[in-house]
């Protein structure tokens, strides 16, 4: 019920919108229609008040008389706004409702009419204005006048074919109350709010293909991601075996001792660690594979062991493979190199 009634207020609200955009570039010249001395002056609205282009009188037998004579001809379509006179509008708020009566309101304000304004119910027009209260409620105002009192302004807009009728009132509490023009504003009203649900219905639709298409661009981006990180540990591998092989001797070894200074045993990669790192180091975790060394410790002076082992002859390529991370005893290191085979015997 309440997405219902959410979904209704934005339909009302965009129709109102669209109505008043189309008012903007297609609606007629603003006019102004305000008692002076017994006569109705039509006027047009500037800044320095209106300027009175046409007058007009209604006889008790509903004949409305327009000076100077054809005038009805150059404001025809205008947008009319009549002045009520003092004591003509009538503003009254209503209790604050819960916002779930929000599509009652207007059932609701009619049941009411009879107990805030001084006509019959059947003569008044009304406009609301519903805003946002405490509580999960909504404060409704209400402006209302009397048709009855309005008749020969409203009988010169019709005279003058207007496009839109509205009565505004003294006060800035009061709000203008639109004057229905017949079957033709229902109708009118009935298309914005078709026209307001297929905006809807089309944004959420598009909203609904952005979501399916931004999901399968991830999928895919993403299983062409691991495709190419799978492509560079192999090319790394490959890599790595061309360059393990470039720095083998080509022919087997000849002696027991070649053949364990030409094959990498830890004993004697440890041996030769012992000889580079410095007194302040000491490895937590150490890795031999592949003729390659992982070491993992902790060094007070963690800048100085790559060029160390650089220096050193057994071994090559060092480079830190993560990040160095600093702790109360040190600094934790973790360096890969690639160890050197000894080609020659010792002596």
């Amino acid at each position: 019920m309440r997405v219902r009634t959410w979904i209704n207020g934005w339909i009302d609200g965009l129709a109102a919108l669209l109505l008043a955009a189309v008012g903007m570039f297609t609606g007629g010249k603003r006019l102004t229609l305000r008692l002076n001395d017994g006569r109705w002056v039509i006027g047009v609205p500037g800044r320095d008040g209106d300027r009175p282009i046409a007058s007009a009188t209604r006889s008790p037998s509903g004949e409305v008389e327009l000076m100077p004579a054809g005038a009805e001809k150059s404001l025809a379509g205008g947008r009319f706004e009549i002045a009520a006179p003092p004591g003509g509008v009538v503003v009254h708020r209503l209790d604050p409702l819960p916002a779930e009566s929000r599509p009652f309101v207007d059932g609701i304000v009619r049941h009411q009419l009879d107990r805030f304004v001084p006509w019959r119910a059947a003569d008044v027009i009304y406009a609301l204005d519903i805003a946002p209260a405490p509580e999960g409620r909504i404060a409704v105002t209400v402006t209302a006048t009397s048709r009855r009192a309005l008749a020969a302004p409203l009988a010169i807009a019709a005279r003058c074919r207007a496009k839109s009728i509205a009565v505004v009132g003294p006060g800035p509490d009061a709000r203008p109350i639109p004057v229905a023009l017949g079957e033709s504003d229902a109708r009118t009203w009935r298309h914005a709010r078709t026209a307001a649900a297929g905006i809807l219905a089309a944004l959420t639709l598009l909203a609904a293909v952005d979501a399916v298409w931004s999901t399968v661009r991830w999928y895919d981006l993403t299983g062409r991601i691991a495709e190419i990180d799978a492509a560079t540990a192999d090319r790394r591998a490959l890599l790595r075996s061309a360059a393990d092989a470039a720095g083998r001797p080509s022919g087997p070894p000849t002696t027991l001792d070649q053949l364990k200074r030409q094959s990498p045993i830890a004993v004697v990669v440890m041996e030769s660690l012992s000889r580079v790192l410095p007194d302040d180091a000491y490895l937590s975790d150490f890795r031999l594979e592949d003729g390659r060394v992982r070491l993992i410790g902790v060094s007070k002076s963690v800048a100085d062991l790559v060029p160390l082992l650089e220096g050193s002859s057994a071994f090559d390529g060092a480079s830190f493979f993560a990040p160095t991370i600093r702790i109360a005893a040190g600094d934790r290191f973790h360096i890969e190199a690639a160890v050197v085979p000894e080609l020659e015997p010792a002596p």
